[in-house]
């Protein structure tokens, strides 16, 4: 539960603060959860849409979070679910991985960096509330050990992330 207010509180900041990015288009999701309809609407269409995305986008799929974001938020948006992609970093273990600022989005916005910069961010999609889809987690979790043993065949790098 701590986690859960943690997370809606850095959600509504982001909200708030989408302005100073340029971002002038109203946020979809709300802070509060996605109808249950929908979410088993979501749920189905990311269970259908898995496979496709490890077909092309094979292997390890930690460092490829941009890419699956994006494919996950389109199908949604366009089956009238409402989803945002959400740009941050999140901690494993109480360490902080992709230790992503306001500052360092700042720096990037105004001063993009060449093909071969790596940004310090991670990406997911949200649906509303803390309910968050994020499909390169599983795949890092596994490669450092932080899954659960009955996950590691499904998620691991050699392995195929099922539903």
């Amino acid at each position: 539960m701590k986690y859960t207010k943690e997370y809606l509180q850095f959600l509504q900041s982001a909200m708030e603060r989408a302005p100073d990015f340029g971002i002038t288009r109203p946020c979809d999701i709300r802070l509060d959860k996605l109808p249950e309809a929908k979410f088993n609407r979501a749920c189905e269409l990311v269970r259908i849409l898995w496979t496709p995305i490890q077909d092309a986008i094979p292997g390890y799929l930690g460092n490829r979070c941009i890419p699956i974001a994006v494919k996950l938020y389109a199908t949604l948006v366009a089956h009238d679910i409402p989803a945002e992609i959400v740009i941050g970093t999140i901690q494993q273990r109480g360490k902080t991985l992709f230790p992503c600022t306001v500052e360092s989005l700042h720096h990037e916005v105004e001063h993009p960096g060449g093909d071969e910069d790596a940004v310090s961010l991670h990406a997911w999609v949200t649906v509303g509330g803390d309910s968050i889809i994020d499909g390169g987690l599983a795949s890092r979790m596994a490669a450092s050990g932080d899954c659960p043993p009955v996950l590691i065949a499904i998620c691991s790098p050699q392995g195929r992330m099922s539903s």
